[in-house]
C-alpha cells in the first residue's frame, strides 16, 4: 500500500503545497516568537546581557582600572569576556 498525499490530502497542486507550508512556518514562527516575548516579559530578570556589560567594562578600562575582580567580595561586575578573574 502506498502513501499518496495528493489522494490523502487533496493537495494536487504543487503550489497550494507550497501555501500550505508557508502559512504553517509562518504560524509557527509567530507562536515561537510569541512565547519568546511572553517570556521575556514575565521573567523578573535581565535576559540581554550583551552591550550593558562591555560598555562597563570599557568605562573601567578608560579609567585605568581593570574590570576582573576578586571573587570573593563585591562589588561584583559583568565582563562578557572571561572567564578571567584575579585569584
Amino acid at each position: 500500500m502506498r502513501f499518496d498525499v495528493s489522494r490523502r490530502f487533496g493537495l494536487k497542486d504543487p503550489m497550494m503545497v507550497a501555501i500550505l507550508l508557508a502559512v504553517f512556518l509562518g504560524c509557527f514562527g509567530l507562536l515561537r516568537f510569541g512565547y519568546g516575548s511572553y517570556q521575556k516579559i514575565v521573567y523578573p530578570y535581565m535576559t540581554n546581557l550583551g552591550e550593558p556589560p562591555l560598555a562597563q567594562a570599557i568605562q573601567i578600562l578608560h579609567r585605568g582600572g581593570t574590570p576582573y575582580r576578586k571573587l570573593d567580595s563585591p562589588p561584583y561586575t559583568l565582563v562578557p569576556y572571561g572567564p578571567f578573574y584575579i585569584g
